[in-house]
């Protein structure tokens, strides 16, 4: 792990092996929950799904990795890039 932020309200599962790249996040939650029209609530404890990472992953820099994904062995994740011309 370099310089990766991981936030486990429930479980995230790193496979041997794994390579997390600079700047990369791992959440298994939303941290928290609307509330209304324009306002958010406390942490929403009800929210988070496990994350699962396989072993020999390569998970590239500035890679965002949400609540519920399961990510098989020696799978290879790159963040999406939107370049304006």
């Amino acid at each position: 792990l370099s310089s990766t932020a991981v936030c486990a309200a429930l479980r995230v599962e790193i496979g041997e092996g794994t390579f997390v790249g600079a700047d990369s996040y791992i959440f298994d939650n939303d941290f928290h929950a609307p509330v209304g029209e324009w306002t958010w609530g406390e942490l929403a404890p009800d929210n988070p799904q496990p994350v699962k990472i396989g072993r020999g992953v390569f998970i590239g820099a500035r890679a965002t990795i949400l609540k519920g994904v399961t990510i098989g062995d020696r799978a290879i994740v790159t963040p999406l890039r939107i370049v304006a011309r």
